[in-house]
């Protein structure tokens, strides 16, 4: 048995800091006033293991937000406090196994988005997953972090030309599309009458 101190809050709540465990799992909680005689309820606290971020995909998405990113990893555990977190700011995230978890990437602050979309810079941040939504994924520490768990914020491309802008509905058309904010990709897709379709690269030379 570990007694750990408590501090009082009030009368219906009192906080304590959890020992370190060496495993995984849950261990019962009860109190005490005086140290001695402690309560014959028990709830329970789990312990897990901290999770991990590897990667996201896909690594970078508009300053307005709203990407659907897929974090893998390990350790993620499926409860309502599961969370992302992109550079300070969190957002709910869903659970899909211990590996992987889906989020959606939150708009960055007016002002770093304004500058983003007027400089064509981007802006970089960590992506990090928290369990009970306080603490989090270890790749926050920046000298310990992959290059794979970084999410970039880039500007919103722009089109101005489509090039033949018309051709025949009964067979496919290769057009050229011009513009602006075009990056290499490994899944450039145009949207064309609502229905997605991949980009083909400009080889031309």
């Amino acid at each position: 048995v570990i007694v750990v101190s408590a501090e009082f809050v009030n009368s219906s709540v009192i906080a304590c800091q959890t020992p370190p465990s060496a495993f995984a799992g849950a261990a019962n909680i009860s109190v005490a006033n005086n140290g001695v005689d402690f309560s014959e309820e028990h709830l329970e606290f789990t312990y897990y293991d901290a999770p991990l971020v590897y990667s996201v995909e896909p690594s970078y998405g508009l300053v307005t937000g709203g990407a659907r990113v897929t974090v893998r990893g390990a350790n993620f555990v499926d409860f309502p406090t599961l969370r992302c977190k992109f550079n300070s700011t969190a957002v709910p995230a869903v659970y899909l196994n211990s590996s992987t978890v889906l989020c959606w990437s939150p708009p960055l602050p007016s002002g770093l988005g304004g500058w983003v979309e007027a400089t064509g810079a981007t802006a970089s941040v960590l992506v990090d997953v928290s369990n009970n939504g306080i603490q989090y994924s270890t790749s926050s520490s920046f000298f310990s972090s992959s290059a794979s768990s970084w999410f970039v914020y880039r500007r919103t491309p722009t089109i101005t030309a489509v090039v033949p802008p018309l051709g025949s509905s009964q067979r496919s058309t290769l057009i050229n599309i011009t513009g602006s904010g075009f990056v290499p990709s490994s899944r450039p897709s145009c949207v064309i009458g609502g229905v997605a379709v991949p980009s083909i690269p400009d080889t031309a030379t």
